[in-house]
């Protein structure tokens, strides 16, 4: 019951919509140009903020991960160069190089 309400509710409130965007068309249609230049108005003052702000995290972004992969460099550099002794006496292994 509640669904068919609603349902007639927003079909009787889209055809008076309708008749009264038909009897004021040039008022509507002002209206949305009014709007649409607001809009691309609005986009084109913000975008080169928005580029500047994605370009600085990209840039961010490829210095972490330039930094992470010099950092694994070394580690696999000191691996490769380490050798670890152990004896029987001594029970903490021993780094030569």
């Amino acid at each position: 019951m509640f669904t068919f309400v609603l349902k007639t509710t927003l079909e009787v409130a889209a055809v008076i919509l309708l008749l009264a965007g038909y009897l004021n068309e040039e008022k509507v249609i002002a209206f949305e140009q009014k709007l649409w230049a607001r809009l691309r108005d609005t986009r084109r003052a913000s975008a080169p903020a928005h580029s500047a702000t994605y370009l600085a995290s990209r840039e961010a972004a490829r210095k972490n991960e330039q930094e992470r992969e010099r950092i694994a460099r070394r580690a696999e550099y000191a691996r490769k160069q380490a050798v670890l002794l152990r004896t029987s006496d001594d029970p903490e292994p021993k780094r030569v190089a």
